[in-house]
């Protein structure tokens, strides 16, 4: 439950709706979220779910190892949005709980990286830049 309103943060109506069945008795929690997010998504046609469920399952993962390394690498920028919103957003969070160990790459940085590192020729190198 937690993961999940930490992840859709962004998505004020998927974030009421999860919040809404803490209060539901009947609810089948895990079923219901799922349900949620799936029909939220299904309106906005996939837009971002990819991104979302990356998010929703690096806070999961959180919980049950909260020493967990996450990195996130994607060619998208909306990831990196919806990351810093989530883990970086609130100062409390940020100054009061146990620093998460969550990095951010990119296909940019990537490439510098191997061009620092001397890992490939120029000509190798130069393949991946047109990529």
């Amino acid at each position: 439950m937690n993961a999940s309103i930490g992840a859709f943060s962004d998505l004020i109506p998927l974030k009421q709706a999860i919040q809404e069945l803490k209060h539901d008795p009947n609810s089948k929690m895990e079923h219901d979220v799922y349900e949620q997010f799936e029909m939220f998504f299904e309106i906005i046609s996939n837009k971002n779910k990819g991104e979302i469920s990356l998010l929703w399952c690096s806070l999961i993962i959180g919980i049950f190892s909260p020493k967990t390394p996450i990195n996130f690498v994607s060619r998208d920028s909306d990831l990196y949005t919806f990351v810093s919103r989530c883990y970086m957003a609130d100062t409390y969070v940020v100054t009061n709980k146990p620093k998460r160990f969550i990095s951010l790459s990119s296909n940019e940085t990537l490439l510098q990286s191997l061009y620092t590192l001397q890992a490939l020729s120029d000509e190798e190198f130069l393949k991946y830049e047109m990529v």
